[in-house]
């Protein structure tokens, strides 16, 4: 999303410190030597030069450095090099530590521009499945979804009438985040009670907006003193994120789906429970039931209604898919139900991120993050984006099977070599 880098471009001495940046530079540098390693195996027994790498000698293991494993190689290069350029300023004597600070994320453009490419948050690593896989699964196969519009979809939780307050207030950080961004948004549906919300729906439409709000998929938990109660409350939403996908790009048969039409309920007026406007659409192979009451005509219901359906059977489907080849659910950006945040009121005012692994950079303000604050809200999201690139990574048994299989390859052929 081209706002959002721009944003960060203009803004990073605004979000992050000098030593928050050494903290995130240190830890990248670590870890990205740790995936490299992963590959170097491979590398060794292929004897392939990272500088000359043939495709003759292996077109898997070619393929794989090319696509997914160079840039990480590159932008080792340039952690290094940020990590040069702040060493050399805080061993400034001659500056102070205003200065250091100015320098650095001010005045000093290469370092910007080298930190801001690290810390985008839709320049991700994703894993082609192809290429990983020994054969192509039949089922919905696993893409890069980054590029799309999202669906946020907030729903309420455990907490009593806490938790329709508590959607209400994450309905609000959302909405005045993307507002104070600027970033293209309807609200789609809100079903609300006297105590707050119980389920919204926003859709974002703009590109790489998936790539941004995804990693706020799972379940949101609150401490607080309950205003209903008196007493210290723990309650938790739920949030949804969906990628809008074309809706050419999956095929629903007639015969796999049941229409219903029922009566429209409301606070009143002359077109409630008088006509079937509202429209139910159940896909029978998964389960899947849409609802949609929001349009009086009934044509305009079916219409978002099936929309609706194919946003909710990719995500279905990916998932799947995901789960088929991960074999463990967590594995997904907090997909059933995660807790992935905590946000302190009480006894303390703290917001804790579960992904974030870095004491030190994990610890923000609930005041700025629960009001949608541009600086605070986009800091905590570039960060746990960050984090589970990195850990997920480590920890795919997607690679660690790619790296086994590529080895037992070479094991063989070096023994196929030695028998000749």
């Amino acid at each position: 999303m081209r706002k959002i880098n721009d944003f960060l471009k203009e803004n990073i001495e605004n979000i992050f410190s000098i030593d928050e940046v050494n903290l995130i530079v240190n830890y990248l540098i670590e870890k990205y030597q740790e995936i490299i390693e992963m590959f170097n195996k491979i590398e060794v027994k292929s004897k392939i030069n990272q500088n000359l790498i043939s495709q003759r000698i292996n077109p898997s293991i070619y393929t794989f450095y090319t696509q997914y494993l160079s840039p990480f190689i590159e932008d080792l290069i340039h952690l290094k090099e940020i990590q040069k350029e702040i060493s050399e300023i805080q061993n400034n004597s001659s500056l102070n530590e205003d200065e250091k600070e100015e320098f650095l994320l001010l005045y000093n453009d290469d370092l910007k521009t080298n930190l801001i490419r690290i810390l985008s948050i839709i320049y991700q690593f994703n894993i082609n499945d192809d290429l990983l896989e020994n054969e192509v699964s039949n089922n919905y196969s696993i893409q890069n979804y980054d590029k799309y519009p999202t669906h946020l979809i907030i729903k309420i939780g455990m907490g009593g009438y806490e938790s329709y307050l508590w959607n209400k207030m994450l309905t609000e950080m959302y909405l005045k985040f993307l507002d104070k961004l600027n970033i293209k948004h309807d609200l789609i549906e809100i079903q609300s009670n006297e105590y707050g919300y119980r389920y919204v729906h926003i859709n974002i439409q703009e590109n790489y907006s998936y790539g941004l709000f995804k990693i706020e998929n799972g379940t949101h938990r609150l401490i607080e003193i309950s205003p209903f109660s008196k007493k210290r409350q723990t309650t938790l939403g739920i949030v949804e994120v969906i990628p809008d996908i074309p809706m050419n790009e999956i095929k629903i048969n007639k015969d796999e789906i049941r229409i219903d039409t029922f009566r429209a309920s409301g606070h009143g007026g002359q077109y409630v429970n008088k006509t079937e406007s509202a429209v139910r659409i159940t896909h029978i192979p998964t389960g899947i039931v849409v609802s949609i009451q929001t349009e009086r005509s009934q044509l305009k219901n079916r219409e978002l209604a099936m929309k609706i359906l194919y946003w909710k059977l990719q995500d279905y489907y990916r998932k799947e898919h995901q789960e088929n080849l991960e074999k463990i659910t967590e594995k997904s950006y907090g997909y059933m139900g995660e807790q992935i945040r905590t946000y302190t009121l009480h006894p303390y005012k703290v917001v804790k991120d579960n992904r974030i692994k870095i004491n030190e950079l994990n610890n923000f303000n609930p005041d700025k993050i629960l009001s949608g604050d541009e600086y605070e809200f986009l800091k905590i999201l570039i960060l746990s984006n960050l984090f589970k690139r990195v850990e997920d990574t480590l920890n795919s048994s997607k690679i660690k099977e790619f790296v086994k299989r590529n080895l037992l390859k070479e094991e063989k052929k070096d023994g196929d070599n030695n028998e000749n």
